[in-house]
């Protein structure tokens, strides 16, 4: 039996190679699936006194015992652990709890050795030889040999004063011109909650962050993401705005991944690195490591793409990215499942062929290009009358946003979408908003939930767009404000994590809304008085 196997990745073997999510397994043992989560990323441990690991095994013998294919590939599994020493006499069950006992036994021993080092804080030495361990663990053993901590490099004990060093050495860095420079490297998984849960924090950290990327530094971001909506949803809410500089590289990586880091990093190369050794992703900064010596920045760097390349870019397409974001979004549009749009003005699926054709025209296509625009809201329009029998298709607009965007559209020479420089007529509007009115009264799957006031959580600017599951279209700034700037984008993301983060966000909000908010009537009502205050003002 391998005796060094954590619980969590011995747990992560079984159910991956059984085909079980932790959902299914959380449901059948009766706990949270979030427990389930944090016992697969070596974060909780299921406790010598608890019943867990005993149900575990119940429920996975339960299902292999009338699934032969299951079965086989299980006991290949209990076999390339177990080795030599496997017994092939035991009962699978009491294999099975064995492997999950030592696992559990190790990972508890693990973390007693963690908290007895880690709690010598006033002794540099322990923390001299805790950095060094784990170097060795990242894979840089030859380069530790070679380098020993200098009178620069040095233990910054506490999660605030680490982040304040972090934003103070970046924020000299801004003052620079970083043309020339290396790129900036961050590698953060429970540490960026410390950031996100103060908002003076995250105002000051992306403030500094877009006076780096104005200077002309290369920004490169990595974040750990896990089924955690908020979270995910908070993380999204603080990069969206720099990720239309085109210095800002964002990507991410998954807890269950084995490329997941072991390391937390924020290094400026040949100015400085922060490096917080965690041992789940989701502890925060408590202490870390700050070095000046090149050769050790360089050492991190080197570790740093090392890491990186197992991870994945955030942004599948950019709006500025024309001709991607068309075949990209428009593809999509043909794909099956439910289509929910949050805080967006303009949903195109009410435009109708006869308004779309006479905008086109206005806009002075070439031929090829007018063909080719109308021919693909053809079949969008075309797409969504044959799904919307079998799917649902839910907006929900702020109501303030929503009146003061179509006063501004017919009377104020905003522009009809975000990618044309147009400026509607208000016929244009009425047409639109009349269509909205015909799709609600003719389609019982097309629903729009009206918002009285703004959020808390102030996503008023954070406009979306999910459908099925695995395409999100996020706005990055307010499109009718900011439509003249050179940032203003929307982007694409195609992981079904984050895609699934919002459609929960948005069906918990639409959950919110008092009924007579998403009654059909009371919402035909109110888009009629939009139209009969348009012709109020201007007859």
């Amino acid at each position: 039996m391998n005796q060094n196997l954590k619980f969590g990745k011995c747990l992560n073997l079984v159910l991956s190679t059984l085909d079980i999510n932790y959902s299914k397994l959380a449901r059948a043992i009766n706990v949270d699936s979030s427990l389930v989560s944090r016992w697969a990323n070596d974060i909780r441990i299921p406790p010598y006194d608890s019943n867990h690991i005993d149900n575990i095994v119940a429920y996975i013998s339960d299902i292999v015992e009338n699934d032969s294919y299951r079965l086989g590939k299980l006991q290949n599994l209990l076999l390339v652990i177990g080795g030599d020493k496997c017994d092939k006499n035991e009962t699978l069950k009491k294999r099975l709890m064995n492997l999950f006992i030592c696992s559990q036994q190790f990972s508890i021993e693990q973390n007693k050795k963690t908290k007895i080092l880690l709690s010598n804080g006033g002794n540099n030495s322990f923390k001299n030889d805790y950095c060094k361990s784990k170097l060795m663990e990242m894979g840089l053993r030859d380069e530790i040999k070679t380098k020993s901590l200098s009178s620069k490099d040095r233990v910054i004990n506490g999660g605030e004063n680490a982040i304040e060093e972090i934003l103070d050495k970046l924020d000299k860095a801004s003052k620079l011109d970083g043309w020339l420079s290396e790129p900036i490297l961050f590698n953060l998984g429970g540490s960026i909650d410390g950031i996100l849960n103060s908002k003076e924090i995250v105002k000051k950290f992306k403030n500094i962050l877009k006076k780096l990327l104005d200077n002309s530094w290369q920004i490169v971001f990595n974040v750990f993401l896990y089924e955690d909506n908020v979270r995910t949803i908070k993380v999204l809410n603080f990069v969206r705005e720099l990720i239309n500089y085109r210095n800002f590289s964002m990507y991410y990586f998954r807890g269950n991944s084995p490329s997941d880091p072991v390391t937390e990093m924020v290094i400026l190369p040949k100015i400085s690195a922060f490096i917080y050794f965690r041992n789940d992703p989701f502890a925060q900064i408590d202490t870390s490591f700050y070095f000046e010596s090149n050769s050790t920045i360089e050492m991190f760097v080197k570790s740093y793409y090392e890491l990186i390349i197992y991870s994945v870019p955030l942004i599948t397409a950019r709006l500025n990215n024309k001709n991607k974001y068309d075949e990209i979004y428009f593809g999509n549009e043909f794909k099956f499942g439910d289509r929910f749009m949050y805080g967006e003005m303009i949903n195109d699926l009410n435009i109708s062929m006869n308004t779309y054709e006479k905008f086109l025209y206005d806009l002075e296509y070439t031929c090829e290009e007018f063909n080719y625009r109308l021919s693909g809201h053809e079949k969008k329009l075309k797409m969504f009358e044959y799904q919307i029998k079998y799917y649902n298709y839910k907006d929900i607009y702020i109501k303030e946003d929503v009146e003061k965007f179509l006063m501004d559209m017919a009377f104020q020479d905003k522009p009809f979408f975000k990618n044309s420089t147009l400026k509607p007529n208000k016929n244009y509007i009425v047409e639109y908003l009349n269509n909205t009115i015909f799709n609600l009264k003719n389609y019982d799957n097309y629903k729009i939930g009206l918002i009285d006031d703004k959020p808390e959580e102030n996503y008023q600017d954070y406009k979306f767009l999910t459908k099925g599951r695995n395409f999100l279209m996020i706005d990055t700034n307010n499109r009718y404000d900011d439509f003249s700037s050179e940032l203003a984008s929307d982007f694409l993301i195609d992981e079904p994590m984050i895609v699934q983060a919002h459609k929960d966000y948005f069906n918990n909000l639409w959950d919110k809304l008092p009924s007579n908010n998403k009654n059909k009537k009371n919402v035909i009502e109110w888009i009629q008085s939009q139209i009969d205050k348009i012709f109020h003002i201007n007859p």
